[in-house]
C-alpha cells in the first residue's frame, strides 16, 4: 500500500491497511498534530498490537481532524479510550468491527455523523453518551452483540437501525418526543422485552421489533404513525390484542411470524397494505375481522400451513383489491369453517381458480349452496353480496 501522510511534528506516515508491527506508533514523537481527514487511518489494521495503539493515542492531538470515518474499522485489537474533540464531523464507521473494543469512548463532537459508528463492536458494553445535534445516527451501535447499556436517546428525528441485531439488550430504552422514524430500531434484539414507549409524534415504525424473539408487550402505537410493516414480523413469544393506529396506512408483514399469537385484533378503516400481515402465524383462530374498504393488497394475508375458524367480513362495492394466496397453504381437514363475508355483487374474484388470482393460492373445486360458495374439504365459505 503507498505511504499516507497523517501528521507532522516528528511523524512522517504510517501504512494504510499495514497488518506488520508498523514501528512509526512506537517510535511517534508527542504531540502528534493530525491532519483534518483521518478516515480510513488504521482500516484492517488487524494485526497491530494494543499497545501500539496506545502508544500513537497517547501522543496525538486531534485540534484539526475533521473526519474520523472508519478510521479504526477492522482493527481487531483496538481497545483503547479516546476523547473525540468538537471539531469532528464525521464519526461514520470510525469502529466498525473492533471487535475487542470496550473503552468508554467520550464523544463531545457536536453536528456529526455518527452513523455505523461502533457497528459490529461485539465486546462493547459501555454507557456511550450520545451528543445532540447529529447529522445522522443510524446504525449506531449495529450489530453490537455485548450491549445491555440504557443509552440515553438524544432528541432527533430518525434513529434507524440504531440497536438492531443487538442481541443481548434488554433495557427500558426512553424514546424522547420528537423523534418520529423508528424503523428497524430494535430490529434482531432477540433478548428484548420491555414495555418501550413510541413517542407521540413518531410516524415509521416499520421494523421497530422484528425478529425480537422474546417480546412480549402490549405495546402503545400512537395514531401518528403510518407505516407499521413487519413491526412485530417474527417474535416468536408475542401474544398481545395489539391496538393498531387509526392512522395506520402500511401493515403488511405486521403479525408474520408470530408462532404464539392469538388475539382478535382489529384493522382500522384507512390502511391501504396488509400483504401476508399474518402469515404464519398458525395459532390464530377463532376470531372476527372486518377488512375496510381502504385495504388493496390482501395478498397471502393469512398464509400460513394451518386450519383456522374465522368470520372475515370484506367491505368493498368494487372488485379492484388483490386477494392472491389470501389464505395461501390451507390443508384440508378444520375443526370448523373459514366463513369470507364480502358484500361482491359475485364472488367470482374471491373464489378465483386460477393459480394466479386464488385467494387459496391453487386450483380448487367451488360448490354453491344458495348464498354463498363452499369447498368442503378445506372448510372455506365464501357468503357474497351481504349488506355489510
Amino acid at each position: 500500500m503507498a505511504n499516507t501522510l497523517i501528521s507532522y511534528n516528528g511523524a512522517d506516515a504510517y501504512y494504510n491497511n499495514d497488518n506488520t508491527s508498523a514501528p512509526f506508533l512506537k517510535t511517534a514523537a508527542s504531540n502528534i498534530y493530525l491532519n483534518a481527514d483521518c478516515s480510513n487511518m488504521f482500516f484492517n489494521c488487524r494485526n497491530l498490537s494494543n499497545a501500539s495503539f496506545g502508544n500513537f493515542i497517547n501522543n496525538f492531538k486531534m485540534d484539526f481532524v475533521k473526519n474520523c470515518a472508519e478510521m479504526f474499522a477492522y482493527a481487531f485489537n483496538f481497545n483503547q479510550p479516546i476523547n473525540i474533540p468538537e471539531n469532528v464531523n464525521n464519526c461514520s464507521y470510525m469502529f466498525y468491527g473492533a471487535i475487542k473494543l470496550n473503552q468508554p469512548i467520550n464523544i463531545n463532537a457536536n453536528e456529526a455523523d455518527f452513523s455505523y459508528m461502533f457497528a459490529s463492536c461485539t465486546a462493547l458494553n459501555q454507557n456511550i453518551i450520545i451528543p445532540p445535534n447529529g447529522t445522522n445516527y443510524a446504525y449506531m451501535f449495529y450489530a453490537c452483540s455485548g450491549l445491555n447499556q440504557n443509552i440515553i436517546i438524544p432528541t432527533t428525528n430518525n434513529i434507524t437501525g440504531m440497536f438492531h441485531t443487538c442481541i443481548t439488550l434488554d433495557q427500558n430504552i426512553q424514546i424522547p418526543v420528537g423523534v418520529q422514524i423508528l424503523s428497524s430500531v430494535f430490529r434482531g434484539c432477540y433478548n428484548l422485552n420491555q414495555n418501550i414507549q413510541i413517542p407521540v409524534g413518531a410516524t415509521a415504525c416499520d421494523g421497530m421489533f422484528e425478529e425480537c424473539f422474546n417480546f412480549n408487550q402490549n405495546t402503545l402505537i400512537p395514531n401518528s404513525v403510518n407505516t407499521c410493516a413487519f413491526m412485530f414480523d417474527g417474535c416468536k413469544n408475542l401474544n398481545q390484542n395489539i391496538q393498531m393506529p387509526n392512522s395506520a396506512i402500511n401493515c403488511a408483514g405486521m403479525f408474520r411470524n408470530c408462532p404464539n399469537l392469538n388475539q382478535n385484533i382489529q384493522i382500522p378503516n384507512g390502511v391501504e397494505n396488509c400483504y401476508s400481515m399474518f402469515s404464519e402465524t398458525p395459532t390464530l383462530d377463532a376470531f372476527t375481522m372486518y377488512i375496510p374498504a381502504s385495504v388493496n393488497d390482501a395478498r397471502y394475508m393469512f398464509s400460513q400451513k394451518n386450519n383456522f375458524r374465522a368470520w372475515i367480513y370484506i367491505n368493498k362495492s368494487t372488485a379492484t383489491r388483490n386477494f392472491v394466496g389470501f389464505v395461501n397453504n390451507r390443508t384440508t381437514g378444520a375443526a370448523g369453517y373459514l366463513m369470507i363475508y364480502c358484500n361482491y355483487a359475485t364472488s367470482a374474484l374471491l373464489r378465483g381458480t386460477a393459480p394466479n388470482n386464488s385467494i387459496t393460492g391453487s386450483a380448487i373445486s367451488w360448490s354453491t349452496s344458495g348464498s354463498y360458495y363452499y369447498n368442503a374439504s378445506m372448510m372455506i365459505r365464501i357468503y357474497y353480496n351481504y349488506n355489510g
